[in-house]
């Protein structure tokens, strides 16, 4: 799962998005911590880290309904699923409200 927020964050910062992880509840705490991980002291709030040069990564897990104002855009990454659509639905919604999907080639 890092090398997923690594992409995200390198991402982010590369073109100054906001990118939302999105993963299932019961990966949440290892995604906190892979997070961390690759946050190297940059302005990390528990759930936003926020990049020097531009560009946030934000994780949630996909049950949170949006906390972003509307008028904000934002990209939208999954991580964690390891091929399950247990919820489908929720990761649809965060699908739509994203302005796009990031995908990491594994």
């Amino acid at each position: 799962m890092i090398d997923d927020f690594m992409y995200a964050r390198d991402y982010a910062e590369d073109k100054q998005a906001w990118v939302v992880v999105v993963v299932p509840p019961e990966a949440l705490k290892d995604a906190q911590n892979a997070l961390v991980a690759v946050a190297n002291g940059h302005q990390f709030s528990g759930r936003t880290l926020r990049l020097p040069r531009g560009g946030c990564v934000s994780l949630v897990p996909v049950t949170n309904q949006s906390f972003l104002p509307d008028d904000q855009p934002f990209h939208v990454m999954f991580a964690g699923w390891g091929g399950k659509t247990t919820q489908a639905q929720e990761m649809a919604r965060w699908r739509t409200a994203a302005s796009r999907t990031v995908s990491r080639a594994a």
